[in-house]
């Protein structure tokens, strides 16, 4: 399983949930403790939420056919409060991700303070996809991005609480696609588990006893032609075969050896055309029940 990780360009106040806008949201695009800002000033002992601070343009490049296994949102982020005691509370409300520039998915807050100082809050693990179907396509796109909301409240003699965050990052695990093709022959055929698979250079093909090995470019698998000799016939394993001139025949225990011009085979014999007997050209026959004897046509 492969990964990559980036950082967004892009950080903008979404005021489709919540009240209270986040100030300065673009400061959350890199790591230098400049903080988009929550805000909560108000001491009554009631919870007030964030609109969203989402982000996005992360720059992916996950390989097309890959399978989008998990992602990953780190999020640095500490909470500052103001006056004495106990009187706050804070935490993140919704963390979505982003997917065509609309905030969708399974919510994966922790719903925990956050606490101080900076630190990551990571969200989704290397095999949660957050409730989405998620492609190449959508992760490597510009709107795709995430979303948080966060929630607080003041109260007793506390007078402010601020929730700082600081940089976001997301983590996308994949699984590269391609398929292994394997070639198999047979004694009649040969078959290929893929579509469209074509053998290149750098893809070796390897076969047993019966089989066909190379490594080439261009390589054309054939079948060997095989001439078997039998008493009045001859026949050959292969479709439209020629023997042709510089192209020798040659049998065993009944040779007959010769490299002609034209050749033809029939049940009555083995006719030659044009070959040279002594000083002159003629046609002749091989008689294949004769092992010695020939006939000048």
């Amino acid at each position: 399983m492969s990964s990559q990780t980036n950082s967004p360009s892009s950080a903008v106040n979404d005021n489709s949930v919540g009240t209270v806008a986040w100030s300065n949201p673009t400061y959350a695009l890199s790591s230098d403790n400049q903080y988009a800002i929550f805000s909560n000033a108000t001491v009554d002992n009631t919870f007030y939420y964030s609109n969203y601070l989402k982000v996005s343009n992360f720059g992916f490049s996950i390989p097309a056919g890959s399978t989008i296994n998990g992602v990953v949102v780190g999020v640095e982020v500490n909470d500052s409060t103001y006056g004495s005691g106990d009187g706050f509370e804070q935490s993140d409300d919704i963390a979505k991700l982003v997917v065509g520039g609309s905030v969708v998915g399974d919510n994966k807050s922790l719903g925990t303070n956050f606490g101080y100082p900076d630190h990551y809050r990571s969200y989704g693990s290397s095999s949660d996809v957050w409730g989405n179907s998620l492609t190449p396509d959508i992760i490597n796109s510009s709107d795709f991005g995430f979303a948080v909301s966060a929630k607080s409240k003041v109260y007793g003699t506390r007078t402010r609480e601020d929730t700082n965050i600081d940089y976001i990052t997301i983590t996308v695990y994949y699984t590269e696609g391609g398929t292994t093709y394997t070639l198999t022959a047979s004694a009649t055929n040969f078959s290929y588990t893929a579509q469209n698979a074509i053998l290149k250079a750098s893809r070796k093909l390897s076969c047993t006893v019966t089989s066909y090995s190379y490594t080439t470019v261009n390589a054309i698998i054939a079948k060997v032609l095989k001439f078997v000799l039998s008493v009045g016939a001859y026949p050959y394993t292969t479709n439209n075969a020629t023997l042709k001139v510089a192209r020798k025949l040659i049998t065993s225990a009944v040779d007959f050896a010769f490299t002609p011009y034209e050749i033809t085979i029939t049940k009555q014999g083995i006719l030659v055309k044009k070959c040279t007997i002594g000083t002159g050209t003629s046609n002749l026959i091989i008689d294949p029940t004769k092992t010695s004897k020939f006939k000048i046509l």
